[in-house]
């Protein structure tokens, strides 16, 4: 009964946040940072409040879902839909629709279905209501990235801590717990040693701090890091020093989760800043967002079929396996929400093994729909999205991104610069308060 009044407690306090949404720009920034800080440090609130699985943490895991009911409303309320916004929703209800149909036509369980959906598509599904609601065309952006700052170099202070007065008891940590009961509720035989490689490399300790997994941290200082980045090497009046900086303390927190692939996807980034700064077209600037992380994709695959080097371990040559199960299990229209729940290291196999071709219009959506506002978007920052996209990409070839806060805050970033007005042009000039 007490556990019965405190999710009905917590159900009705997230409603009531989400709320905001129906009220002016103050109150929606204030749900966007609650957003940013919600996805930040749920794993770690419902750790401490010792909710760790089952019917006890159902209401904290609900809250993008009441999110989208109360944006539904609203819309509906209104009325008056883009065509783009139409466009948008009915994609992704048919997508939706699409996929879960299958799952069920194959027999997979409603509980693994709603897995899939949660990791795949609820982040997607989200941000289509949300920009149909007009959420992200208001908000004080500066505010919005100023606070994911803030929460992000705290994170990594905590992670800094960590990983300098461990004493080799990863046991003792909260993330080992917390990553072992969802595990154990996942997959009812999983063996409980494979936890190990998660939370210690050479032993040293795999640093996140509020955050669940030491690869979503790693994938999130990264995104800051390639964007700060981008930041130094495209406005003049930025201060070099400062960003310098703070690039370099984005890299030691990447350091501590002694996660490779945050390297990777900053040297990636690098590149692809490079790039840009060479190419002027636009519409080469597009192609280049597929064509160059899929030959950096195929140079990658050569260097592990090659089968010796550095950096080249189990963990390494593992991930040749999932590509060889793709080409034999991959259907045209995918086997369905529920066929692999959370299986791969790979977004991409994992994905187009689920929705076949589809998976196709899942990536439309992220990429098309979701960062194209009204009027046109000056090209400095259209740079920026296809930077991140492009660092994306590349990382959903060998890492399973899906249900991280990595996957939900790109997505979530990418519809925030895309559809805010303080970063669209109408009649050749911008506008929107913090412009």
């Amino acid at each position: 009964m007490t556990y019965l009044v405190f999710e009905i407690a917590i159900f009705l306090s997230l409603f009531s946040v989400a709320l905001l949404l129906t009220l002016g720009r103050r109150a929606k920034t204030f749900l966007a940072c609650f957003i940013v800080g919600w996805i930040f440090l749920y794993d770690y609130i419902n750790y401490h409040l010792n909710l760790k699985m089952g019917f006890e943490v159902i209401s904290t895991k609900l809250f993008l879902e009441i999110l989208i009911i109360v944006a539904s409303l609203l819309v509906v309320c209104r009325g008056r839909l883009r065509v783009s916004d139409i466009n948008s929703i009915c994609l992704s209800l048919f997508v939706v629709t699409f996929v879960f149909m299958v799952g069920i036509s194959n027999e997979y369980s409603l509980r693994m279905i709603y897995v899939d959906f949660r990791s795949i598509l609820l982040p997607v599904l989200a941000c289509v209501i949300l920009s149909t609601a007009r959420f992200f065309e208001r908000i004080n952006v500066r505010v919005v990235i100023g606070f994911s700052l803030f929460v992000l170099m705290a994170n990594g202070g905590l992670s800094v801590w960590d990983y300098m007065n461990f004493d080799g008891e990863y046991k003792a940590y909260w993330r080992y717990q917390s990553l072992l009961a969802s595990k154990s509720e996942l997959y009812k035989d999983y063996n409980e040693s494979q936890l190990v490689y998660q939370m210690v490399r050479d032993e040293n300790l795999r640093s996140s701090g509020f955050i669940v997994s030491a690869l979503t941290a790693s994938y999130l200082y990264a995104f800051a890091a390639v964007s700060l980045l981008w930041l130094l090497l495209t406005f003049k009046k930025v201060s070099f020093m400062g960003s310098l900086f703070a690039f370099l303390i984005l890299l030691a927190f990447i350091y501590v989760t002694q996660v490779r692939s945050g390297f990777v996807m900053v040297f990636f980034g690098f590149l692809m800043i490079l790039l840009y700064k060479v190419v002027v077209s636009d519409l080469i600037k597009k192609l280049y967002l597929f064509i160059v992380p899929g030959i950096a994709f195929l140079v990658m695959l050569v260097y592990l079929l090659h089968g010796s080097g550095a950096g080249i371990d189990s963990s390494s040559l593992g991930r040749l396996d999932q590509y060889q199960i793709f080409i034999t299990e991959f259907v045209l229209l995918g086997q369905g929400l529920g066929s692999f729940p959370g299986m791969f290291d790979s977004l991409l196999v994992y994905v187009f093994l689920e929705a076949g071709v589809v998976a196709f219009l899942i990536f439309y959506i992220i990429f098309k729909h979701l960062n194209h506002g009204e009027g046109r978007r000056p090209s400095k920052y259209s740079d920026l999205i296809y930077l991140q996209i492009s660092v994306f990409l590349f990382l959903a070839t060998f890492q399973h991104v899906a249900g991280s806060a990595y996957y939900f805050l790109f997505i979530f970033f990418l519809t925030l610069i895309g559809r805010s007005t303080a970063f669209v042009v109408s009649g050749g000039r911008q506008y929107g308060a913090n412009a």
